[in-house]
């Protein structure tokens, strides 16, 4: 069914990101691209969505570091 399908997927989704540690906030953004593909019925908004989050996590990165470099 729907729900089960919908977990399945979010863990799917989770195994390829490592460490362990960051799991359950993976699994959870897997759910909620789960719900945004059975919302809208696309998978575009989903890759948008993870397209993004990533983007901003590349950024973030490179900001902390220059923090760390400038102490």
């Amino acid at each position: 069914g729907p729900l089960t399908s919908l977990i399945v997927s979010a863990m799917l989704f989770t195994l390829p990101h490592l460490p362990v540690t960051i799991y359950p906030p993976i699994f959870g953004m897997g759910i909620l691209l789960g719900l945004l593909y059975m919302l809208t019925g696309s998978l575009w908004p989903g890759i948008f969505m993870h397209a993004s989050i990533n983007s901003l996590a590349v950024i973030a990165t490179y900001a902390l570091e220059g923090v760390r470099q400038a102490n």
